[in-house]
């Protein structure tokens, strides 16, 4: 017997709804695997930004200044320690001044070279007088700065800070470089106030430039050359320096001159 022919009104009303069927199984699933990743991902989320030009890195600052909410840490090393001019060292005194007033805790790493930075030595002892709790070491393993823990502003380039800024948003990589801050911070020393006279009286000023060539990373033969001494000279003054000071390396010596005030 013939078969009736087909409905195709009806063939094609069950076809749209094994689609419809197929649609709504595909959507519960992608929604539970869209919901499963984000939840195992997120924390692991980081974002990387490269600002260029130095005024806008100083409105990156301004602006991760004005919304940190508990925490900065930084560490800054010799190009970046320098201020361009009195005026941008105010700005950023006044800076810190609005972040104690709001709460925010700040612990920051300098290069111990930053008392020679003109308008600078000053700046440091500020900040440390607000509750900015400074810290030295002779060399920066890093320069970066921390915010909350969660953003990490780095220099492109840590030889030329006008190069610009990376900018690292993302919990997993702002926790391991907290880690390196935690690190500096232990070996590193604190700051004090300048010496008193006995220090600068038993010091000449032939031992003073000893000293800050050495901090500045001159060899015992290019001090010698430099002051027209013998290579013994200069040995003899070192021991006189570290003697005076209570050192026995360059690290010491430099760390303590450097918590004195001797080398701006």
């Amino acid at each position: 017997m013939d078969q009736p022919p087909a409905d195709p009104a009806r063939a094609l009303h069950t076809l749209v709804e094994h689609l419809r069927t197929d649609l709504t199984a595909l959507d519960e699933l992608g929604h539970a695997l869209s919901t499963r990743y984000s939840v195992s991902t997120r924390p692991n989320e980081v974002d990387v930004e490269i600002i260029e030009g130095l005024d806008e890195v100083d409105r990156l600052f301004e602006d991760l200044g004005a919304s940190v909410e508990r925490e900065i840490l930084s560490m800054f090393g010799w190009r970046a320690s320098a201020p361009r001019s009195p005026e941008a060292t105010e700005r950023g005194l006044a800076s810190m001044i609005a972040l104690h007033d709001r709460g925010v805790a700040a612990r920051t790493i300098f290069i111990n070279r930053v008392g020679t930075v003109p308008h600078f030595g000053p700046h440091v002892m500020h900040l440390r007088d607000l509750g900015h709790e400074i810290r030295l070491m002779p060399a920066i393993p890093v320069q970066m700065a921390v915010y909350d823990r969660r953003i990490a502003v780095l220099p492109v380039d840590p030889d030329d800070t006008a190069a610009g800024a990376l900018v690292i948003r993302g919990q997993v990589l702002a926790r391991s470089l907290v880690a390196v801050f935690e690190h500096a911070w232990q070996h590193a020393a604190v700051p004090s106030g300048p010496p008193g006279p006995e220090l600068t009286d038993t010091l000449t000023d032939q031992h003073l430039h000893v000293l800050r060539m050495q901090a500045g990373g001159a060899k015992d033969e290019a001090i010698g050359r430099a002051m027209g001494i013998s290579p013994r000279t200069v040995s003899r003054l070192v021991s006189e320096v570290h003697e005076a000071l209570g050192t026995s390396s360059r690290f010491q010596t430099a760390v303590v001159a450097t918590r004195l005030g001797l080398l701006g």
